[in-house]
């Protein structure tokens, strides 16, 4: 069971990177089709794993987000090129 749950985590990851990477790294419209073709996995598969593409844009703004803050978090007080570093 925790190989599968593993390899069901690293296809939501696949997902949610290529999603953000179509979100803020172009200005192509985040379609289900293109997500899931750089994901690596079916529509099908996508559409399991989110359920909708609206639930997907949630997802990978609220990863995002979750990125930005860790990114934040981990670096030292007062250095501010560490805390905005793209």
């Amino acid at each position: 069971m925790v190989a599968r749950a593993e390899s069901a985590e690293a296809t939501r990851r696949r997902i949610l990177d290529a999603a953000m990477a179509i979100l803020f790294g172009s200005i192509a419209p985040l379609t289900l089709d293109e997500t899931a073709r750089r994901a690596g996995v079916s529509t099908q598969s996508l559409l399991r794993v989110f359920g909708s593409r609206g639930a997907l844009v949630e997802a990978a703004a609220t990863e995002a987000w979750r990125r930005v803050l860790d990114q934040r978090s981990a670096a030292p007080i007062g250095d501010i090129a560490a805390s905005v570093k793209v």
